[in-house]
């Protein structure tokens, strides 16, 4: 397989051999091997700074493809554009190539983000902090109305900006992200990782701020939020002590 998008073939092989200081250094599954880094490219922009996924030999076999394997960037890549058929914000690709074993996912760097677990939460007013959960609440309530589920919800994935008194949100990391017949199956699965992972960051104060947004986007009744605030909490999906 080859396909060359941004990027002709020369220069993905200048790409591919550049300075490897990663980012995020290769870890070896599926038979090979994921790494970022980072890099400075030309784009009709001007330069930008790019977050660059390299894979050799770093593969997956879908349910509608089992005998042939295809690069995990090439899934990735695909559900970013998926994302942004139906405007919900993540990152912009610069470049997506893939030659033979080897496979390069460029992003665009989310300037003035930060990702939630690096934010200072103590810093922020009690309003910035309730509007801050709820703009995250928006964000993953327009996912799973979708169908989609991220399948890696973790505070490190999700990446915030304020301006004006507003919060923009972005979901990075969208590699595992499937798309599911139940939107209940998406919730559940992503709200359980999401509170095992921010048990650190969050209290049970902002878990109920962060569940009842989240159901008001769902257009959930008063009896359903409810309903599902107790089942939540008994069941230890939200505020119990499952870890």
């Amino acid at each position: 397989m080859e396909i060359l998008q941004g990027l002709t073939s020369p220069e993905f092989d200048t790409l591919w051999m550049g300075d490897h200081n990663w980012c995020e250094a290769p870890n070896i599954r599926r038979g090979g091997w994921s790494g970022v880094r980072k890099v400075e490219l030309e784009t009709p922009d001007g330069v930008v700074p790019v977050y660059l996924k390299q894979q050799f030999r770093h593969s997956y076999r879908s349910w509608t493809n089992l005998f042939i394997k295809q690069p995990t960037a090439l899934r990735e890549y695909r559900n970013i554009r998926r994302l942004h058929r139906v405007d919900l914000p993540t990152v912009d690709v610069a470049i997506f190539a893939i030659k033979g074993d080897t496979a390069i996912l460029g992003t665009r760097a989310l300037e003035g983000y930060q990702s939630l677990d690096q934010l200072d939460l103590d810093s922020l007013t009690l309003p910035q902090r309730r509007e801050l959960l709820r703009s995250i609440a928006r964000c993953i309530s327009k996912l799973h109305h979708h169908h989609y589920q991220h399948n890696c919800l973790y505070p490190k994935h999700i990446f915030v900006r304020q301006s004006d008194g507003k919060w923009s949100v972005k979901l990075i990391d969208l590699e595992k992200m499937k798309r599911r017949w139940r939107r209940g199956a998406a919730m559940k699965h992503d709200l359980d990782s999401l509170h095992r992972r921010s048990l650190m960051l969050f209290n049970q104060r902002d878990h109920i701020t962060f569940l009842r947004a989240y159901l008001k986007e769902q257009k959930a009744s008063s009896t359903r939020q409810r309903r599902l605030l107790r089942r939540f909490f008994c069941h230890g999906v939200i505020f119990g002590s499952k870890t």
